[in-house]
């Protein structure tokens, strides 16, 4: 809200809003609460006069997705991580219609293994009446590429004395 703070005697002073579509708002101390840009007009009016002009812009809130999890994965040479949960939105104005739908994807940053990796996920977006005043926040979680376990096992051979050794062969799983 506007607060505007008049000393003068027999003063008054008006705001209003302008919006980039030409909706007047005002005269009001109440600031408009659709995201837009605005041209706000100070009149100073009664024995003193005098006037301020500004821009007011109000951006699309960010909201954030809790309730999704990375599980961990054995290393495999690639980047995917595999999304668990249901996403669920945080930071939305009480009474707004605005949800979260699609399918999360996620990715690590690199296919290596190690703890704690970052993983982003996409394939999220915003519906509903009010989706148009939000924006996605960035969706990061973290989780674990485990080393994956290599299993070698001998060619078995056999020898027959006085003949060469045979060649040492091996096979790994």
């Amino acid at each position: 809200a506007a607060t505007a703070v008049v000393t003068p005697t027999n003063a008054n002073f008006t705001v209003t809003y302008r919006g980039t579509n030409g909706t007047v708002y005002g005269p009001s101390t109440n600031a408009p609460l659709l995201r837009g840009e605005y041209q706000v007009v100070g009149m100073l009016t009664g024995n003193h006069t005098g006037s301020v002009t500004n821009t007011l812009v109000i951006s699309n809130r960010v909201l954030g997705v809790v309730g999704l999890s990375v599980s961990p994965k054995i290393y495999d040479g690639t980047n995917t991580a595999t999304v668990n949960g249901v996403a669920a939105l945080a930071n939305q104005v009480a009474g707004d219609t605005v949800s979260v739908s699609g399918t999360p994807v996620g990715s690590f940053a690199d296919g290596n293994a190690g703890i704690g990796k970052i993983a982003t996920v996409t394939g999220l977006s915003l519906t509903g009446a009010d989706a148009g005043n939000y924006t996605l926040g960035s969706v990061v979680l973290t989780g674990d590429i485990t080393p994956r376990p290599v299993e070698v096992t001998a060619v078995a051979a056999g020898k027959v004395f006085g003949e060469a050794d045979p060649a040492l062969a091996y096979m790994v799983a």
